[in-house]
């Protein structure tokens, strides 16, 4: 793969022509039934989400949009949950879905066992840290020598970019520590409490809610990978990019508006969520201290990922960027193999048109007058 994509990735649309290559499903993804051969029709996107169940973290990209800005841009979204990146990118590459938020890690992964894969979007900061409690005497990642780390499962993101860390923090990810899925939410605190493990793998929206279930909250270690760009993208296969182009402009584009509402009302996108799942509201009497709990758990994670406010090209990210993100998933051993078409493989030029086309003030003023009867 070159060491540099500087000279490869263009911004401007592509004109392709579909390949035969696609990534077989696997029946754990699929459920043992046979792949479709198209995601969604003309006029409708199929997005999944790798939560495996709708979560209040995924609420900027799900559940805000979803009651406010799909149908704004025209757009008709279905939208399934599979458990983990690994699984969103086979349905991704298997024909069964459009597009999807994942690790950056299983996007350039999937580049290199298929050419029909796409980033059109990416997070601006890094999403994923390792955190121990907050009374806990371990204060760097070299610390964690010997010891047990908790990750939701193996061989998700969480737990990719938690070996990474290990990794470029000086210890063999496979000899120096011991990594237990611990699951999480509730189970991941009763592991930290039971101390099953010492420390807990995730990105900062799984962590941010199981420290509100721990006395002293979590603490993140420092990380070596604190200031990397990009650990989250918007993935696109190549087939929704050359039949619906304007619909996967669209798409971003009430993404960042969920975004940009969500930064601006948290609480506001919280009770969004709890009004499209309600059965994870929570009762009338611990309704507003619940909210103002989901509020601090998820802060740190949609500051991180979903800051519209402080990124004027929000989803874009530079050519020398780009090069960072790939030397450091190479050097920390997260791609294997070679980008089968590194020169089409960043088409981020999708989200720069998208990010100018949301309407800021507009967002904003939504987000400050909105109430649930809207």
């Amino acid at each position: 793969m070159p060491k540099s994509f500087r000279s490869l990735r263009r911004l401007h649309r592509p004109v392709v022509v579909l390949g035969a290559v696609a990534l077989a499903m696997t029946a754990a993804a699929c459920g043992g039934e046979a792949a479709d051969t198209s995601a969604s029709s003309s006029d409708e996107l199929t997005v999944v989400i790798g939560t495996g169940v709708p979560t209040v973290s995924a609420a900027p990209y799900i559940a805000v949009p979803q009651r406010l800005f799909w149908e704004e841009q025209g757009l008709d979204v279905k939208v399934e949950y599979v458990q983990g990146g690994v699984a969103s990118n086979q349905l991704i590459l298997a024909g069964r879905a459009d597009i999807g938020l994942n690790g950056m890690s299983g996007s350039l992964a999937a580049a290199t066992k298929s050419e029909d894969v796409r980033v059109a979007g990416v997070t601006p900061g890094n999403l994923y840290n390792i955190t121990v409690p907050g009374d806990s005497s371990y204060q760097s990642i070299k610390d964690l020598k010997g010891a047990k780390i908790g990750v939701p499962e193996i061989g998700t993101a969480d737990y990719l970019y938690a070996r990474a860390i290990v990794r470029a923090s000086g210890l063999d990810p496979d000899t120096d520590v011991t990594w237990v899925p611990v699951g999480a939410a509730d189970q991941g605190a009763s592991a930290l409490k039971s101390l099953d493990v010492v420390a807990y793998g995730a990105h900062d929206g799984t962590t941010g809610l199981i420290g509100t279930k721990l006395d002293d909250g979590l603490r993140i270690l420092p990380s070596p990978i604190a200031d990397l760009p990009g650990t989250g993208t918007w993935t696109v296969s190549k087939k929704a990019l050359e039949d619906k182009p304007d619909l996967v402009e669209k798409f971003l584009t009430a993404q960042f508006s969920g975004a940009l509402f969500t930064e601006t009302n948290p609480k506001a996108a919280i009770e969004i969520f709890w009004d499209a799942n309600p059965d994870q509201k929570p009762a009338d009497d611990v309704y507003d201290s619940t909210l103002e709990t989901t509020a601090q758990a998820v802060d740190r994670f949609w500051t991180t990922g979903f800051a519209v406010s402080r990124y004027p090209e929000y989803g874009y990210i530079s050519d020398e960027e780009v090069d960072e993100l790939i030397k450091f998933h190479e050097d920390a051993g997260l791609v294997e193999g070679n980008i089968l078409d590194p020169e089409n493989l960043f088409q981020l030029e999708y989200a720069r048109e998208a990010i100018a086309r949301v309407d800021r003030p507009a967002v904003e003023k939504l987000a400050h007058d909105f109430t649930l009867d809207d």
